[in-house]
């Protein structure tokens, strides 16, 4: 270690009663004490918040000497170790192994990108549609004169769960090296049909069409490769997303048509966590996961567009429903302007 009394290096040895490392400074003999955890804290805070240069040069300063040194012959090995023996301190350039090149920062300033993917919609007013088809089922039971008339009454069943494939397109603009902003509109289209066969075998098609057009604005932070990586590099980024629902976002069903109204202040938010997959000249590709709550209203109540409703709902409420859910996304950015 360095002692900073006079400015010397020296030896200190861990004492088996204390478990203390002590030891004495070889010019004045003032004594001198540490223990291992701190010298490991000191170690994992410099390698954290440091770059490897400037967590080498205060290592050195700090008076640490690596336990490991990499050297290019054995001739330099030895001599390096006689001078520890004599009490002589290496330069710094004889024991820390240069940095290896930093990559080259990202140079696209204004990239073009196109986006596809996975929704898994949260449309739980799906009930509703699932009751009106239990409804027309029903009734053509009741008209059913013979157990063979009954028998031909039969009903498929709608899909559990309201997923699509949405896609979108927009402008990304680089801030700085980790910080991105976004535009972007898509497009949303669910389209769910069933088949229920009345009593004399004729077929009925039941149908319900969740359309969006979305517009979203994004804020894409990269994040650093000491807290999350996979290569060593920085390849993972969270995104921040504010939407709105344009005109022509609506449900369309067999009885009718019900718009969304548009909200100048936004209709949702959604949050993800992507990974840059590859790179390739002025190419990325880029996985994306994560969550939204995007909320449609309308000034017309759900009896426009499906006939059965819950008894226990006001039939004059005005319908809303959700266009979010969990998605998964796969866009490739092409660069059209660099710095």
């Amino acid at each position: 270690m360095l002692f900073p009394c006079c400015g010397v290096y020296g030896r200190i040895y861990q004492s088996l009663s204390s478990g203390l490392f002590e030891g004495n400074c070889p010019r004045c003999g003032q004594p001198a004490k540490a223990t291992l955890s701190l010298l490991f804290l000191f170690l994992a805070v410099s390698q954290l918040f440091l770059s490897p240069a400037q967590a080498a040069s205060q290592d050195l300063r700090a008076g640490l000497v690596p336990i490991a040194v990499e050297v290019d012959s054995s001739e330099k090995k030895d001599s390096i170790i006689s001078d520890l023996a004599q009490g002589k301190f290496p330069a710094k350039d004889s024991l820390v192994k240069s940095p290896s090149k930093a990559p080259a920062p990202d140079s696209v300033r204004i990239g073009a990108f196109f986006q596809t993917g996975v929704a898994f919609i949260g449309f739980k007013d799906r009930s509703r549609f699932v009751r009106q088809l239990d409804s027309s089922r029903v009734d053509f039971l009741a008209q059913a004169l013979t157990l063979e008339d009954s028998a031909n009454v039969k009903a498929q069943a709608y899909q559990m769960v309201n997923f699509c494939f949405p896609v979108a397109a927009g402008l990304d603009l680089m801030l700085s090296q980790n910080h991105h902003i976004a535009l972007g509109a898509g497009y949303i289209y669910d389209r769910e049909a069933v088949v229920l066969t009345d009593l004399n075998s004729n077929p009925h098609e039941f149908f319900y069409t969740l359309q969006g057009f979305p517009l979203f604005l994004e804020w894409r932070i990269g994040i650093s490769p000491r807290l999350m990586t996979l290569d060593g590099k920085s390849r993972f980024a969270a995104s921040l997303r504010w939407w709105w629902l344009l005109s022509g976002s609506e449900i369309y069903s067999s009885w009718g048509v019900l718009e969304a109204k548009p909200n100048p202040l936004g209709s949702g938010w959604s949050v993800s966590l992507g990974y840059q997959i590859l790179e390739w000249k002025n190419i990325r590709i880029q996985g994306d996961l994560g969550y939204s709550s995007i909320s449609s209203s309308s000034r017309y109540p759900w009896s426009k567009v499906v006939p059965s409703t819950d008894p226990t709902e006001n039939p004059n409420a005005l319908a809303n429903w959700s266009m979010g859910g969990l998605q998964l996304n796969l866009r490739a950015t092409v660069g059209v302007l660099k710095r």
